[in-house]
C-alpha cells in the first residue's frame, strides 16, 4: 500500500464490521485530510476485533490522528511484529489511535522516528477510554510527540503494562517522552532499557490519577525532565507506587526527582535498585511529596546530588491529617551530595501529623551536605530511630551525619549498634539556635529543639567524629533537650570549642553510662560532656581516659548538678582548670565509688574546679597521682566540699594544696574514714592548703600521712 490518498483511511475505511486483520503488509507514503493514513475503523459503528500484524509502516502521514490507523468502538486490539517509521499524526497516535476498545495489545514492535505533532500526542500510539492496555516486546527510538507522550498516550482506560521494551532517545516537549498514562486503572512498567529519553517533565513515564503502579526490573540510563520533575517518571495522584530491581543511572530533573517525583499517592516503595549519578534540585533520585509511607530498602546508591535538598530522596507533607513513616534500611549509600540532607531530607513542617523515621542496616559513606545533615535532614518529625549502621566520613556544615529539627514535636532520637566514624560538622559561622546563639556543630548529630527532645545512644562506636568550627562533635542539643548514651566505645572525637562528646546549650540532661570514652578533645570546655546552665549530668559505671580540653577535660557545667558513680578516670586534661569538671555558679558535683587517677590541669584542680557558690561531695572514691599547679586534685573557690571514706594520694600541686585547695569564703568537711598519704606540695599544704577566710573541720578516723610541702605544714598549712 503506496502513496493512497483520501480524507479518511488512506487505504481503507471500515465501519460496522465483525473482526479486521491486516497482515504482511507494507504501508507507504500513505496520506489522510482527516484521521487513519492506512486504515480508519470507524467510531460511529460496532466493530469486532482488530488485529495488525507482521507490517511495514513507513512515512504515513494524517492531518488529523492515527498516522497509520485509526480505530474506535472495537473489541480487543492487537498490534504485533511490525516496523513504525517515520509516521507522523498532526494531532494524535503517529501510528495508531485507539478508542472506546476492549483490549489493547501492541508487542514484538520496531518504532522509530514516529512524530504526533500536536494536542494530545502519542508519537507511536493514542490510546483512550479502553479496557487493559499492553505494550510489550518493543523497540522504540526517538520518537516524538509535541505535546504528551513521545511514544504512548493512555487515557481512561483500565490496566497499563509496558514490558521487556527497549525506549531509547524519545522525546516530548512537555511531559512523558515514552508514556503519558492519565486516569487508569494499576500501571506496570517491566523489564524494561529507558535510555536518553527527553521531556519537559517525566523523561520516560507520566503517570496521574491511576490506580497502583509498578516499575521493577528496569535499567533507566541518562533521561531528563528538562524544566519539571522526575528524570524518569512524573507520579501523581495514583495508589501505592513501588519501583523494584532497577538500575538508575545519570538521570536528570531540573527541578524535583532525578528519577522519579511522586506526589499525593499511596504508600512508595523502593527496594533492591542501583541508584547511581542522578540529579535533581530538590531529591537526586525521588522526590515524595504527601504521599504514604515510603520505605527505602536493599539499595546501592552511589554519587547522586541534588543542588537544593535531599541527594537521595527529598520527602514532604504538606498535606495529610494521617501519620506517615519514612524507613531507609539495608542500603549502601556513598558520595552523595545536596544542599542539606546529603541522603534523605524529610519534613512534616507543613501538617500537625508528625510521623517516625528510620535508618537501619544502612552503609553510608562520603556524603557531602554545604548545610545541614551530612546523611540525613529532619524536620518536625515524630521518634528518629537510627540502628545497626556503618557512617563514616559524612560531611555537612550542621550536623555530620544528621540533623534534627523537632519545631517543638518532642520526639525521641534514638541511635543503636552503630559505628559512626570519621564524620565532620564544618560550620564556622554562629546561627540562631532559638534562645541561644552559638556554633551548632554536631558532628554526628546535631538537634535544635524547642520543647523537650532527646537522643539516646546506645552500644555505638563513635570515633573521630569532629566538629570542626563548633560544638559537640558526636552530640549537639538545644534548649531542654536531653542527651543519654550507654555502652558506648567513644574514642577521638574532637571539637573546635566545646563537648566533644555531648553539647547541650542550655537546660538540658546528660546520662552517660558503661561506656568507654578515650581520646576525646575539646579546644575550649568539656571533653565529654558541656551543659551550659540549669541541667543535670550523669556519668556512672565509665572508663574515661585521655580526654583533654581548656577546662573541664571530661566535664564543664553551670547552675548544674554532676554524679559521677562507680567510674574509672585516668589521664584527662585540662589546659587550664579541673582536669575531670570544671563546675561553678551554684552548681554541685558529687563522686562516688569512683577511681580517679593520672589527671592534670595547667593552672587549677587536677581533678575538679569548683568556683562560685559550688559544692563538692566526694565518697568511698580514690584520688591518687592527680597534678595542677594549685590544687593537685581539687581547688574550691567560695564554695562547700565534703569527702567521707575516701583516699587522696600522691596528688602533687606545684603550689599550694597538694590534694586540696580550699580558697577565700569556701569550707572543706572531712568526715569519717578519709586518708591522705603521701601528697606533695611545691608551697604550702602538702595535703590541704587553706586560704585566709576558708574553713576546715575535721572529724573521727581521718588521716594524714606523709605528706609533704615545701614550704609550711607538711600536711595543713592555712594562710
Amino acid at each position: 500500500m503506496t502513496h493512497n490518498t483520501a480524507t479518511s483511511g488512506g487505504v481503507a475505511y471500515i465501519g460496522n464490521s465483525g473482526d479486521v486483520s491486516i497482515s504482511k503488509c507494507n504501508m507507504t507514503g500513505n496520506t489522510a485530510a482527516g484521521s487513519g493514513a492506512v486504515a480508519y475503523v470507524s467510531s460511529s459503528g460496532n466493530n469486532g476485533d482488530v488485529s495488525i500484524s507482521e507490517c511495514n509502516m513507513t512515512g504515513n502521514t494524517a492531518a488529523g490522528s492515527g498516522g497509520v490507523a485509526y480505530i474506535g468502538n472495537s473489541g480487543d486490539v492487537s498490534i504485533s511484529k511490525c516496523n513504525m517509521t517515520g509516521n507522523t499524526a498532526a494531532l494524535s497516535g503517529a501510528v495508531a489511535y485507539i478508542g472506546n476498545s476492549s483490549k489493547v495489545s501492541i508487542s514484538e514492535c520496531t518504532m522509530t522516528a514516529n512524530t504526533a505533532a500536536r494536542t494530545e500526542s502519542g508519537a507511536v500510539a493514542y490510546v483512550s477510554s479502553s479496557g487493559d492496555v499492553s505494550i510489550s516486546e518493543c523497540n522504540m527510538t526517538g520518537n516524538s510527540a509535541q505535546t504528551n507522550g513521545g511514544v504512548a498516550y493512555v487515557k481512561s482506560s483500565s490496566k497499563v503494562s509496558i514490558s521487556e521494551c527497549n525506549m531509547t532517545a524519545n522525546t516530548a516537549v512537555r511531559s512523558g517522552a515514552v508514556a503519558y498514562i492519565d486516569k487508569n486503572g494499576d500501571v506496570s512498567i517491566s523489564e524494561c532499557a529507558m535510555i536518553l529519553n527527553s521531556a519537559d517533565a517525566a523523561g520516560v513515564a507520566f503517570i496521574e490519577s491511576s490506580g497502583d503502579v509498578s516499575i521493577s526490573k528496569c535499567t533507566m540510563t541518562g533521561n531528563t525532565a528538562a524544566e519539571y520533575k522526575g528524570g524518569v517518571a512524573d507520579i501523581s495522584y495514583s495508589g501505592d507506587v513501588s519501583i523494584s530491581k532497577c538500575n538508575m543511572t545519570d538521570n536528570t530533573a531540573d527541578d524535583q526527582g532525578g528519577v522519579v517525583g511522586i506526589s499525593y499517592c499511596g504508600d512508595v516503595s523502593i527496594s533492591e535498585c542501583t541508584m547511581t549519578g542522578n540529579i535533581g534540585d530538590y531529591g537526586g533520585v525521588a522526590y515524595i511529596d504527601s504521599s504514604g509511607d515510603v520505605s527505602i530498602s536493599e539499595c546501592t546508591m552511589t554519587g547522586n546530588a541534588a543542588a537544593g535538598d535531599g541527594a537521595v530522596a527529598y520527602v514532604t507533607y504538606s498535606y495529610t491529617s494521617v501519620r506517615r513513616d519514612v524507613s531507609i534500611r539495608e542500603c549502601t549509600i556513598t558520595g552523595s551530595t545536596a544542599w542539606s540532607g546529603a541522603v534523605a531530607y524529610v519534613t512534616y513542617s507543613y501538617t500537625s501529623v508528625h510521623g517516625d523515621v528510620s535508618i537501619s542496616e544502612c552503609t553510608v559513606t562520603e556524603n557531602t551536605a554545604w548545610d545541614k545533615g551530612g546523611v540525613a535532614f529532619i524536620e518536625a518529625s515524630g521518634d528518629v530511630f537510627i540502628s545497626e549502621c556503618n557512617m563514616t566520613g559524612n560531611t555537612a556544615a550542621y550536623g555530620g551525619v544528621a540533623y534534627i529539627d523537632d519545631r517543638g514535636t518532642t520526639g525521641v532520637v534514638s541511635i543503636s549498634e552503630c559505628t559512626m566514624t570519621g564524620n565532620t560538622a564544618i560550620a564556622s559561622t554562629a546561627v540562631d539556635a532559638g534562645e541561644n546563639f552559638g556554633m551548632i556543630g554536631g558532628g554526628v548529630i546535631a538537634l535544635l529543639s524547642s520543647g523537650e527532645a532527646s537522643i539516646t545512644i546506645s552500644e555505638c562506636n563513635m570515633t573521630a567524629n569532629t566538629a570542626a568550627s563548633g560544638n559537640g562533635a558526636v552530640a549537639y542539643v538545644t534548649s531542654s533537650g536531653k542527651v543519654s548514651i550507654s555502652e558506648c566505645n567513644i574514642t577521638g572525637n574532637t571539637a573546635a570549642v566545646s563537648g566533644a562528646v555531648a553539647y547541650v546549650s542550655s537546660s538540658g540532661d546528660v546520662s552517660i553510662s558503661e561506656c568507654n570514652i578515650t581520646g576525646n578533645t575539646a579546644a575550649v570546655s568539656g571533653a565529654v560532656a558541656y551543659v551550659a546552665y540549669d541541667g543535670y549530668v550523669s556519668i556512672s559505671e565509665c572508663t574515661m581516659t585521655g580526654n583533654s580540653a581548656q577546662n573541664g577535660g571530661v566535664a564543664y557545667t553551670s547552675s548544674s548538678n554532676v554524679s559521677i558513680s562507680e567510674c574509672t578516670m585516668i589521664g584527662n586534661s585540662a589546659e587550664a582548670y579541673g582536669g575531670v569538671a570544671f563546675i561553678y555558679n551554684s552548681s554541685a558535683l558529687t563522686i562516688t565509688n569512683s577511681t580517679i587517677t593520672d589527671n592534670s590541669a595547667s593552672v587549677s584542680g587536677g581533678v575538679a574546679y569548683m568556683y562560685e557558690d559550688s559544692t563538692l561531695t566526694i565518697t568511698n572514691s580514690a584520688i591518687s597521682d592527680n597534678y595542677a599547679a594549685k590544687g593537685g586534685a581539687v581547688i574550691i573557690q567560695h564554695g562547700l566540699m565534703e569527702i567521707s571514706s575516701s583516699m587522696f594520694r600522691r596528688n602533687l600541686a606545684q603550689e599550694g594544696g597538694g590534694a586540696i585547695a580550699v580558697m577565700r569564703g569556701s569550707s572543706l568537711v572531712l568526715h569519717q574514714d578519709v586518708l591522705f598519704e603521701q601528697n606533695v606540695a611545691g608551697g604550702t599544704g602538702g595535703a590541704v592548703y587553706c586560704a585566709i577566710s576558708s574553713m576546715v573541720r575535721f572529724f573521727t578516723l581521718s588521716v594524714l600521712s606523709s605528706n609533704f610541702a615545701l614550704q609550711g605544714e607538711l600536711h595543713a598549712s592555712v594562710d
